[in-house]
């Protein structure tokens, strides 16, 4: 459950990284109108900073709890592992630890963390970058339809 928590984080954290693009080119053209003298631009730069400073500040938040989120999950899930390794090593015969090096089941059992953690990691990097493409590709879209199939 904490893994599917973290993967929506990682979409609400696509989404506020591509609306950032959308914001930065809602200044630029708004600027463009100030610098035109367009009545009311000065207004809309303004409001267009305050949203984008929520949207900053919404993603940065996301980004944090994912992270919190994710960390809590990989330690979950080595734990658990380890006691199930720990416990299938302890269930096996006495001839088992005369042809296998106990050494090296200690290290497997203390060093598959990082390897088990690295493992989590990419499902919620892929469900992160999937939305930054799709919300990107819908923002252009909704700019210009020919932009995104160039």
């Amino acid at each position: 459950p904490l893994l599917v928590v973290s993967s929506l984080l990682s979409v609400v954290c696509g989404l506020g990284n591509s609306s950032r693009l959308h914001y930065h080119g809602l200044l630029v053209e708004t600027a463009g109108a100030v610098a035109r003298g367009t009545p009311g631009s000065r207004r809309r730069v303004w409001e267009t900073a305050k949203a984008m400073l929520v949207m900053e500040l919404l993603a940065m938040l996301a980004e944090i709890l994912r992270s919190r989120i994710l960390d809590l999950s990989k330690e979950v899930m080595v734990r658990q592992l380890r006691v199930d390794l720990f416990r299938s090593l302890l269930s096996q015969d006495l001839e088992f630890f005369e042809s296998q090096d106990v050494w090296d089941m200690r290290s497997l059992i203390t060093g598959c963390g990082h390897s088990f953690g690295s493992l989590i990691e990419i499902p919620t990097q892929l469900v992160d970058s999937s939305t930054q493409l799709a919300t990107a590709v819908g923002l252009v879209w909704r700019r210009s339809w020919r932009m995104t199939v160039v």
